[in-house]
């Protein structure tokens, strides 16, 4: 029992060490407003150059900003950590709660970021600073680049995990403004972030950091649709050691059709509707799953040339007028003036076509895309030789919005970097999901160029009314512009050879929806086609077909035929799975 003196004294003691508490507090408190206002006047500098485009970015002052953000963010989260206990149960306070409550993952959110930002712009900068390693090919510095800076990198990698993560927990839309404000404008900005850097860690084993890598390219036209972007029109190799191009060449597809082979037989449409009775190079992206189309026209020009290739890269007009957007115009020996992104497109059908007052011949067929080769090279030779900062940037940029758009993609025969490829969403691969899906997938078979002169439209609706049956509706539109009165003769001819020609035509499409897995048919719409419009002479009576997709996905399928000047409206009503409902589940809609 202690005496009534020793109890005064522990009393005192007591109160001087709750006194103690409360300025040590106070004095965390205050470093910690500090740190708040500092982190939040240097990221108001760093959100200026959200606003710009990243071609007029100052890397230097870019990269000091971000290096000391991080220092304050770090700071940040220390001074913080003390009172999380505390904010953790702030959430029923009036205005500010939601804020204080999500102050734990805003630290991490913050201190995550500029942690990544400063490891890549780290490995970044040196690279493209001016002068630096003219000596070299932009690729081969990139390789070298990467490859130094490897460490800084898996940190980065790291970092962004721990950012998104912490940004899930978040509900941006409670929280006040001075920091909702610039949360909502880096919005959508993580994920970007996160596809570049699988594409940086990639990157060096790509460029053959290790071993020369060979790729099989592929030009697609989109004039002309198949599933996975266009019809193969031009095919090539292209090897790189260590960041130099030590092989290019591109021709025409066709060219390597070796009829001393024995090829399989082609999908069932490709016989029916264009009488192609062996698969070749041509025609193998069938598939709108990309990495199944890659690895059959891989297959299909080993078959036929008896070469080897560690992966595919297929582009199509799009991709290429970008990229000389990015990169600059390039010269070619035969043409005046320099090839632009906004000519390119012009340059190649004109290239494409006879001399002007010359017939389609088999010498004008052999030559017809001599063009390829000839523009391919200079595009290459400017790549190797480009050191502008800006470009470079752009380049950059533009290369991942292509493969986000799919104008360009790639499929690597080595697990590590298709793992990183379809983690990042840059895969190219049918992808279904757990919830509802819908893809529709269009195939030009009408031996024309004439899908740049369709208009297209799409309506899906869900109906939820018994949530046990939700049913589907979809509407497809199509309208061939083509104001001119043209037979439909489904037939394969260039006509005068002019590009013009093969635009002025009816429109074969083979039309595919892709749906959920155990979609069940309950209605559809396709117009009929007579058989004179079609090769075989057979006509079709308009009926939807149903049959087991790719990667767990139920596929009906048509013939549509579209004469100029004239619309058609196909249709269908299906039910769908009641696993669609799970709330947990995003729902995808993609159309290509």
């Amino acid at each position: 029992m202690l005496s009534v003196s020793n109890r005064r004294i522990l009393r005192k003691l007591l109160l001087w060490l709750f006194l103690f508490l409360i300025l040590v507090l106070a004095i965390q408190g205050a470093r910690a407003i500090q740190a708040v206002l500092s982190v939040r006047q240097t990221a108001n500098e760093i959100l200026v150059f959200v606003d710009q485009d990243p071609s007029d970015w100052d890397l230097a002052e870019l990269t000091e900003l971000v290096s000391e953000a991080r220092s304050e963010t770090d700071t940040l989260q220390r001074t913080i950590r003390p009172f999380l206990p505390l904010t953790n149960l702030l959430g029923w306070i009036p205005r500010f709660g939601p804020t204080l409550s999500a102050a734990g993952p805003l630290s991490i959110y913050a201190a995550s970021l500029t942690e990544a930002g400063d490891e890549i712009l780290q490995v970044i900068l040196p690279m493209l600073e001016e002068g630096q390693g003219e000596s070299k090919s932009m690729t081969s510095q990139l390789v070298e680049g990467l490859r130094q800076g490897s460490d800084r990198l898996d940190r980065a990698d790291m970092a962004l995990a721990r950012a998104a993560e912490a940004e899930a927990s978040l509900h941006i839309d409670q929280l006040i403004a001075p920091i909702r404000e610039p949360l909502s404008r880096l919005g959508g900005k993580l994920p970007l972030a996160q596809q570049g850097m699988q594409i940086l860690r990639v990157l060096p084993a790509l460029l053959g950091e290790k071993m020369p890598q060979r790729y099989l390219i592929m030009a697609q036209n989109e004039d002309e649709l198949r599933a996975s972007g266009g019809f193969i029109s031009g095919i090539g190799i292209l090897e790189i050691d260590r960041g130099e191009i030590v092989t290019f060449t591109m021709g025409d597809s066709y060219s390597v059709d070796d009829f001393s082979k024995t090829y399989p037989p082609p999908p069932q449409p490709l016989l029916r509707y264009m009488l192609a009775e062996q698969w070749l190079v041509r025609d193998a992206n069938w598939s709108p799953d990309f990495p199944s189309a890659a690895q059959q026209v891989r297959d299909l020009y080993q078959l036929s040339t008896d070469e080897s290739t560690g992966g595919v890269v297929a582009f199509d007009q799009i991709a290429i007028e970008r990229i000389l957007a990015a990169i600059g115009p390039v010269e070619l020996a035969d043409v005046q003036t320099p090839v632009t992104a906004e000519n390119v497109r012009q340059y190649m059908r004109q290239a494409w076509e006879p001399e002007p007052g010359s017939p389609v011949s088999d010498e004008w067929w052999a030559q017809r895309k001599d063009f390829m080769a000839k523009l391919g090279s200079a595009m290459m030779t400017r790549l190797q030789q480009l050191q502008d900062r800006t470009a470079l940037i752009n380049l950059a940029l533009t290369t991942l919005e292509l493969l986000q758009e799919k104008h360009l993609l790639l499929w690597i025969d080595d697990p590590i970097v298709s793992q990183a490829l379809s983690d990042a969403g840059l895969a190219g691969a049918l992808s279904p999901g757990p919830g509802d899906f819908l893809m529709v997938v269009d195939s030009n078979l009408g031996f024309n160029k004439m899908d740049a002169r369709i208009d297209r439209a799409i309506h899906y609706t869900v109906d939820l009314y018994d949530p046990a049956v939700p049913m589907a509706m979809l509407n497809l539109s199509y309208r061939n512009t083509v104001e001119a009165d043209i037979p439909c003769e489904h037939t394969a001819t260039y006509g005068s050879g002019r590009y013009e020609d093969l635009q002025t035509r009816c429109y074969w499409n083979y039309v595919r929806v892709y749906t959920p897995a155990g979609t069940q048919l309950i209605q559809g719409d396709l117009p009929p086609v007579s058989g004179e419009f079609l090769l075989s002479g057979e006509s079709e009576p308009g009926e939807w077909t149903q049959t087991q997709g790719e990667n767990g996905t139920t596929v009906y399928s048509g013939l549509m035929v579209l004469p100029t000047r004239e619309e058609a409206n196909l249709s269908l009503r299906y039910q769908l799975p009641a696993t669609i409902l799970d709330p947990s589940q995003a729902a995808c809609l993609a159309y290509k």
